[in-house]
């Protein structure tokens, strides 16, 4: 897959534009994964993905600067990517109803982004109210890691920033 780094031209924005300059990049992508039960979310379903990608662009590096003290730039930036999803319990009486998780692990290029890591993961309950077969309640909590780079960059003016993560529990 690859896209227009840039779409639309914001000198002119009426109208749908592909304009494909060398200079704004594509961003390609890939993912593979393994799926049981597919037409079916409830007993028995799973879903494992793999997957990366890489925006081919020039990117402003983290705190490095030539001998002039001008930004550094880097040809592309990229990620990778790991999704789980299972179907963990289902009830008797309606195999679509029950208790499903989720976890989710990326990493990013530490030399260009301000977040190098994630973790998320959660569950959800489908059916938990008698009567109410569709309706869903779920708990997740969202990691993400600033990157050391982005760290010593505020570092240097005196600015604290955390190194640990950011968390995000969400119902």
């Amino acid at each position: 897959m690859g896209l227009d780094g840039i779409p639309g031209n914001p000198n002119n924005p009426v109208g749908t534009q592909i304009i494909l300059n060398e200079n704004d990049g594509f961003l390609l992508g890939a993912e593979t994964g393994i799926i049981k039960n597919e037409d079916n979310f409830g007993k028995d379903y799973e879903k494992y993905s793999l997957g990366g990608w890489n925006y081919t662009s020039g990117f402003k590096e983290l705190l490095n600067t030539d001998i002039s003290g001008n930004p550094v730039y880097q040809k592309g930036n990229y990620g990778i990517y790991f999704s789980a999803e299972k179907f963990l319990w289902s009830e008797a009486e309606n195999p679509g109803e029950g208790l499903a998780a989720f976890l989710r692990i990326g990493m990013s290029n530490k030399n260009i982004n301000k977040v190098d890591r994630y973790l998320g993961a959660g569950v959800n309950y489908t059916g938990l109210i008698p009567g109410r077969d569709i309706d869903q309640f779920g708990i997740s909590l969202a990691l993400a890691r600033n990157s050391r780079k982005y760290i010593a960059q505020f570092q240097q003016e005196n600015i604290y920033i955390s190194n640990s993560c950011y968390a995000k529990l969400s119902f």
